[in-house]
């Protein structure tokens, strides 16, 4: 969620509890950098359950559902066993440095190569 004015990450993490008691997901506030804008924002994080793919330049491939979520949010691990790691304070999670995890079951390569 990218369309408030938030000023911090502490700012960015009352921006999640609020949504977060909306919706009943959960949401983290996040920090992608000073290079960034906007560099703070509001993320939800993959539940339990939660249908995945992991993509790469275009490329999306299935990988099952979220099999866990580690209580400090920095680890999903997949029903097909693929284990994503959170890069740094952002809401993205990443497998090999490469291939970032996606909502939802995409099947699809990019047309253009």
């Amino acid at each position: 969620m990218n369309n408030w004015n938030i000023k911090s990450l502490d700012h960015a993490a009352e921006c999640a509890a609020a949504v977060t008691s909306v919706t009943g997901k959960l949401h983290i506030g996040c920090d992608r950098g000073a290079s960034c804008s906007p560099r703070y924002y509001v993320a939800a994080v993959p539940a339990v359950g939660d249908p995945v793919s992991y993509a790469f330049n275009g490329d999306y491939y299935p990988c099952g559902s979220v099999a866990a979520v580690s209580k400090t949010l920095k680890k999903i691990t997949t029903t097909e066993g693929k284990v994503f790691y959170r890069r740094r304070m952002t809401g993205s999670w990443v497998m090999d440095s490469t291939w970032s995890l996606v909502i939802g079951h995409i099947d699809r390569l990019n047309p253009e190569f």
